[in-house]
């Protein structure tokens, strides 16, 4: 018997290369000539982030900055600052991408190390982790029509990391130091982190809006007393993106970038700090929708052979925006009775068997009779979130507030905003193709079967070449699953209705 048969594909965007790439840099700087010679380094960090990732010729690329700060004396014992940027880019190959293949790219620091050359030099060697994630459109084929036959349709909700993007968030704001610190001298250390606070989206478009606080470390004009203050900006920006849908879900991931701040005398007894800079913006766009899928299928009245592919959908999508307080503890290698600056920063966030783990990394600038030195040390530290297969995460911080239990020993409570879509993978079968076999040469109408209990008629109909249907109504059945072992009566069906 001849039968028409018709296919479809099924497409849905897959992982198909993921890899963890070091990124190192040796960066020989001078210090700029206004600014003084080198003593003694007090405290050196980088700050690594993309700025943009694209898919070309087969080969993924990331570009990037580093920015690297040193905070030191001169030789009158003065607290000095100066800072770097440096540049970085990162090529990977693979293969057989199509043009609709995209990369969701994270960088995070490891260390800096630094050696003093002379007075005026200082190199730099740092170390980073590049997360590589390439999506791609895989597709799976499947029969959606064939003649006199049975085939069975399901409706699967599912979820599809469908694109991401880079952008960065300006901005530029004057602030004035408090009202009891005398006139600033030099700006000698800072450290910020932006958060998220509201994100909505509509066609082509979506609104970001963030919180940055900047934390400051400057000395006094006269007697170079070393003062703190803090600062919070409001920050927002329209980002277009074209293909966006207006119910689809935003993962965003905020960094700081660059950052620059500026002693602005104003003639009044208080200095106006100029800061400015840009914070980076990492988004995924997650859309949810219906999938019809053939999963199964046969001939009526012939025998048949069907050939399955497995779709890989996911499924229980659910999309997280919550905060949570976490208690940890931060110990470090030294005396931490006065501290003038404690810089957070969040690495390592992954997601696994339903909890978001992550590494506290701590700087500290404490102060004793030789003057300022700066501790690291790290926590780790684990939020729970409901148990799903995977997830894209990204978690910040809010804001935190600590108490010195014991010297070299911080009681830290941080709270800790995340942005989050979470989902299972199911694989589910799909009818990729079904042949016929030889015809049956049964002439009776009717058969007896004995039913199981939780057998599925479906699967009944398929063994005798019949109609669920039917099978259903001729036994007055009151579910597609039989309950209890059941004596059925099977009609025989030659052609579909």
């Amino acid at each position: 018997m001849d039968t028409q048969k018709e296919f479809l594909c099924l497409e849905k965007n897959c992982k198909i290369y993921s890899k963890a790439v070091d990124v190192e840099g040796d960066y020989q700087e001078s210090l700029p000539a206004y600014l003084d010679d080198i003593f003694r380094v007090v405290k050196c960090a980088s700050n690594s982030y993309i700025t943009s990732a694209d898919i070309s010729f087969n080969e993924v690329k990331i570009y990037g900055k580093t920015e690297i700060q040193i905070t030191y004396y001169n030789e009158d014992s003065n607290l000095c600052f100066a800072d770097f940027e440096e540049e970085f880019s990162k090529t990977v190959s693979v293969d057989n991408l199509s043009d609709s293949s995209f990369v969701r790219a994270y960088i995070c620091d490891k260390y800096v190390n630094f050696r003093v050359i002379n007075q005026r030099r200082i190199d730099f060697h740092t170390m980073s982790v590049l997360s590589i994630n390439v999506y791609d459109s895989v597709k799976y084929p499947t029969v959606c029509s064939l003649e006199n036959a049975k085939l069975k349709k399901e409706s699967i909700n599912t979820s599809d990391i469908v694109a991401s993007h880079i952008d960065k968030i300006d901005f530029d704001e004057e602030v004035t130091v408090p009202s009891d610190s005398k006139p600033v001298s030099r700006v000698v250390s800072w450290s910020a982190h932006p958060s998220l606070t509201d994100i909505k989206v509509i066609k082509d478009k979506l609104f970001v809006k963030a919180m940055l606080k900047v934390f400051v470390l400057y000395t006094t004009d006269e007697s170079e007393d070393v003062e703190n203050a803090e600062y919070t900006f409001s920050l927002s920006k329209i980002i277009d993106k074209a293909g966006l849908e207006e119910d689809d879900i935003v993962v965003a991931d905020l960094n700081t970038g660059t950052v620059f701040i500026k002693v602005k005398g104003n003639g009044d007894v208080n200095s106006t700090l100029n800061i400015f800079g840009e914070i980076s913006v990492n988004l995924t766009f997650v859309r949810e929708s219906t999938a019809e899928v053939i999963t199964d299928g046969y001939l009526l009245g012939a025998k048949s052979e069907c050939n399955y592919s497995s779709f890989e959908a996911n499924t229980d999508g659910r999309a997280f925006a919550d905060s949570r307080m976490i208690n940890t503890t931060l110990e470090f290698n030294g005396d931490t009775d006065r501290i003038y600056e404690l810089s957070l920063r969040l690495k390592d966030v992954n997601y696994k068997d339903g909890r978001i783990t992550a590494n506290v990394d701590a700087t500290a600038i404490t102060g004793g009779e030789s003057g300022l030195a700066s501790l690291n040390t790290s926590s780790e530290i684990d939020v729970p979130l409901d148990n799903f297969d995977e997830a894209v995460v990204s978690m910040y911080i809010d804001d935190y507030d600590y108490t010195i239990s014991s010297s070299g020993k911080i009681d830290l409570r941080l709270s800790l905003g995340i942005n989050a879509y979470c989902y299972n993978q199911t694989n589910v079968p799909v009818l990729a193709d079904i042949t016929e076999g030889e015809q049956t040469d049964e002439t009776h109408t009717l058969t007896v079967y004995f039913g199981k209990a939780n057998e599925k008629v479906w699967d009944i109909a398929k063994n005798f070449m019949s109609d669920e249907n039917e099978i259903i109504n001729e036994n007055a059945l009151k579910s597609d699953v039989l309950d209890t072992p059941t004596v059925l009566i099977i009609p025989r069906v030659k052609e579909a209705k």
